[in-house]
C-alpha cells in the first residue's frame, strides 16, 4: 500500500511539468510555422517588388532608346535606319534598337505596313522621297547623276477599295509633282519642279486594281508617253518644256521627292485613289519606319519592348527621358561604339 501512496505522489507531482513541456513544444512549432509563413510571404513579396522595379527600369530603358531613335530620325534624312546595341542607363537597364525603314521588296507600302495600296482621300497629298539616306555618315542612293527607275500604280475606287464600273471617273484624278534641287547632293542649288496631271487610262481599261494605269520613268506596258513626262519649268525661267521625261530631270537633280494629289472632281462614287509605288533598282522608303526597341533590366531580370511606326516627315513626340540617373558620377553609360558623340552628351546631362 506504500508503494502505491507513492507512486500515486509522485504522479500528481511530475503531471503537471509535463504538461507545460509539451504545451511548450507545441507553441514553439506554432511561432516557427508563423514565422516561417511570415518570411514566405515577404520573400515573395520582396520577388514581387523586383519584378515591378526591374520591369519600370526595362520599359523606360527601352522608352528612352526609341526616344533616341526618333531623334536621330529626325536629324537625319529619309531611310536612314538607326541602330543601338547595348545603350547602358546605370548599372541596372540597358537598351537595343532595330529599325526598319526602307523596302526590301522595293514595292510602297511596305510589308506589314497596311493593305497592298495606299489611299488617298479627296485633296489629300502623300510625298514619297526619291532617295535614301544608307548610313549614319549621310549616304546617299542614288548617288549625284542617278536616279530611282520607278512606276506608280493607281487607280480611283470606293471607300473600301472597289471600284463602282458604273462611274469610272473620265478627267483627271492625280496630280504628281516631282521636287529636286539643282547642283551636287554636297552642294545643292535652287529647288526646281516639274508636274502634270493625269487620268485614268480607260481607253484599254487600266482603271482597278487588276489593271491600273501607271506612269513613272519605266517601261509602263503600252501606257502612252504622256504618263511618262510632263510640265518642266527652269528656276530661271528661260526653259519651259510640256513634254519633259521625268528621267531627264531626275537625273539633272538630287534629293528629289515625288508629291501625288488626288484630284477627283467630278461626280463619281470613285472618289479614293490607290496607289502603290514600285522601284526597279534601289530601295524606296516606307511610309512608316518601324523603330523595334528593347529593354532590359538585370534587377528583377526584366524585359520589355515597345515597337513603334513613325511616319515620316510628321513631329516627334515630346521626350520623356525617364532613365533613372540622380548622380553625374554614379553614370554607367559606358560610350559604345554605336552610341554617337550626341548621345553621350544626353545621357550624362
Amino acid at each position: 500500500m506504500k508503494i502505491c501512496t507513492d507512486f500515486r505522489r509522485f504522479a500528481s507531482v511530475r503531471s503537471p511539468r509535463a504538461s507545460a513541456l509539451l504545451l511548450s513544444f507545441f507553441l514553439m512549432s506554432i511561432l516557427i510555422l508563423v514565422a516561417i509563413s511570415v518570411s514566405v510571404l515577404v520573400l515573395r513579396d520582396m520577388g514581387t517588388v523586383r519584378t515591378i522595379v526591374g520591369g519600370t527600369q526595362a520599359y523606360y530603358a527601352a522608352e528612352g532608346t526609341t526616344e533616341l531613335g526618333l531623334y536621330e530620325l529626325k536629324k537625319n534624312l529619309p531611310g536612314y535606319e538607326p541602330t543601338y546595341e547595348d545603350l547602358l542607363f546605370l548599372s541596372h537597364a540597358n537598351g537595343d534598337l532595330n529599325s526598319l525603314a526602307r523596302s526590301g521588296n522595293l514595292v510602297v507600302p511596305c510589308e506589314d505596313q497596311g493593305e497592298q495600296w495606299h489611299a488617298l482621300a479627296q485633296n489629300e497629298s502623300v510625298q514619297i522621297p526619291l532617295f535614301a539616306q544608307t548610313d549614319a555618315a549621310g549616304t546617299l542612293e542614288p548617288s549625284d547623276g542617278a536616279y530611282m527607275n520607278f512606276y506608280v500604280e493607281f487607280y480611283a475606287g470606293l471607300e473600301e477599295g472597289t471600284v463602282d464600273l458604273a462611274s469610272v471617273p473620265v478627267r483627271d484624278v492625280l496630280r504628281w509633282k516631282v521636287l529636286g534641287r539643282t547642283g551636287s547632293s554636297t552642294a545643292p542649288g535652287a529647288t526646281e519642279a516639274m508636274s502634270e496631271y493625269i487620268p485614268l487610262y480607260n481607253e484599254l481599261g487600266f482603271y482597278d486594281s487588276t489593271s491600273p494605269t501607271k506612269f513613272g520613268t519605266a517601261d509602263l506596258g503600252g501606257l502612252p508617253p504622256g504618263y511618262q513626262d510632263g510640265k518642266f519649268y527652269s528656276s530661271s525661267g528661260a526653259n519651259f518644256d510640256a513634254g519633259y521625261p521625268i528621267s531627264t530631270f531626275l537625273s539633272g537633280h538630287v534629293f528629289n521627292y515625288l508629291v501625288l494629289t488626288n484630284i477627283v472632281t467630278e461626280s463619281t462614287e470613285n472618289e479614293t485613289i490607290f496607289y502603290r509605288f514600285r522601284s526597279m533598282d534601289y530601295e524606296p522608303v516606307c511610309e512608316y519606319v518601324e523603330l523595334a526597341a528593347s529593354g532590359s533590366s538585370t534587377y528583377g531580370s526584366a524585359r520589355q519592348d515597345l515597337n513603334t511606326l513613325v511616319r515620316e516627315g510628321e513631329n516627334l513626340p515630346v521626350f520623356d527621358f525617364v532613365i533613372y540617373h540622380t548622380n553625374p558620377e554614379e553614370t554607367e553609360t559606358a560610350a559604345v561604339s554605336t552610341v554617337p558623340d550626341w548621345a553621350a552628351v544626353l545621357l550624362s546631362e
